[in-house]
């Protein structure tokens, strides 16, 4: 699962729980880890100076990374 929120104008959020989308989310450089789980695998990351229409596109492919 992943899921994408706007925290600021600029500034979304992405909420994983799958460890494969988690990897590839890190290796990022304009991805930053905010918030991860204790207890169980869960990670949100936080991407600035990116508009919504990159924000969803990114999400998108994402999406279908996340079958492979």
């Amino acid at each position: 699962m992943i899921e994408m929120w706007r925290v600021a104008p600029l500034t979304f959020r992405f909420q994983t729980d799958n460890p494969k989308i988690g990897r590839k989310l890190s290796r990022r450089k304009t991805m930053r880890l905010v918030a991860w789980g204790i207890n169980t695998y869960l990670r949100i990351y936080e991407i600035s100076n990116l508009r919504p229409d990159n924000a969803r596109r990114m999400l998108r492919h994402i999406r279908t990374q996340e079958n492979d």
